[in-house]
């Protein structure tokens, strides 16, 4: 599975659970479109810091 396909998967996902959960109505309430960009933003903003720790981790454990 590629990056995008998995970023699709978790959309996917993340939008069966809005729908299921009353606590996030309010995002319910945005278009679809719209749901699934903010939605695949955070994911890729959430990879891209763990990216980011794990190179720094690896830098700190090759010191």
């Amino acid at each position: 599975m590629d990056e995008v396909e998995r970023v699709r998967y978790v959309v996917d996902r993340a939008i069966a659970r809005i729908a299921l959960e009353p606590r996030y109505r309010p995002l319910a309430r945005l278009s679809g479109p719209e749901l699934r960009r903010l939605l695949a933003e955070a994911h890729y903003r959430d990879m891209r810091n763990l990216r980011r720790e794990i190179e720094a981790e690896g830098i700190r454990a090759e010191e």
